[in-house]
């Protein structure tokens, strides 16, 4: 039998919520593959510690938002050749926005449907064009292939993620109440 101890530190970003936090599950593996997956409540009866208050005086909870969006280019012609196309997004959070993560994901659909997609992905640093920790604006380039659907297309949805794991999603409605010019 072999036996190993981990020690696995664990950050609450401040900001967390202020809340009793319980482990939810426990997985462990060996070499084989072979695993066990314990609850918070097996985990309890084998005495050992499930839980952890935060007693932070104040936490966000609010997702971040959408403050701009536009698109370089509302025509383009992919007959043949490519076109690229850059989105400028502006996002804010009333917290504070990933350093390191994926701020934000928009994925766009022809609107006379079919299997096609084009999507825009968002970290800090990638292709950002300024900001602060709770607003930033990325330009965002991605190329429509030649032969790509012809007609209109929409966002079919955007979601946007804060450095707490609060998220948002929009759906083509919510995008265009903004920038009408989405589609």
């Amino acid at each position: 039998s072999t036996a190993r101890t981990f020690i696995v530190p664990v950050t609450f970003p401040v900001g967390s919520k202020e809340s009793l936090w319980t482990i939810d599950y426990l997985y462990m593996y060996d070499n084989l593959s072979n695993y066990v997956g314990l609850t918070a409540t097996q985990i309890a009866a084998a005495g050992f510690t499930t839980q952890i208050n935060n007693l932070a005086s104040s936490s966000d909870s609010a997702a971040p938002t959408l403050s701009a969006i536009s698109l370089s280019s509302t025509s383009i012609n992919t007959t043949g050749d490519s076109q690229t196309v850059t989105l400028d997004i502006t996002l804010a959070d009333n917290f504070s926005l990933p350093d390191s993560a994926m701020n934000f994901q928009i994925t766009m659909r022809p609107i006379s449907g079919g299997t096609q997609s084009i999507s825009f992905y968002g970290s800090t640093y990638q292709m950002e064009s300024g900001g602060t920790a709770t607003s930033r604006r990325f330009l965002i380039p991605s190329t429509f292939p030649p032969g790509s659907t012809t007609g209109n297309w929409a966002v079919t949805y955007l979601y946007m993620y804060d450095n707490l794991g609060n998220y948002a999603s929009m759906n083509t409605a919510e995008v265009e109440a903004i920038n009408s010019n989405m589609v």
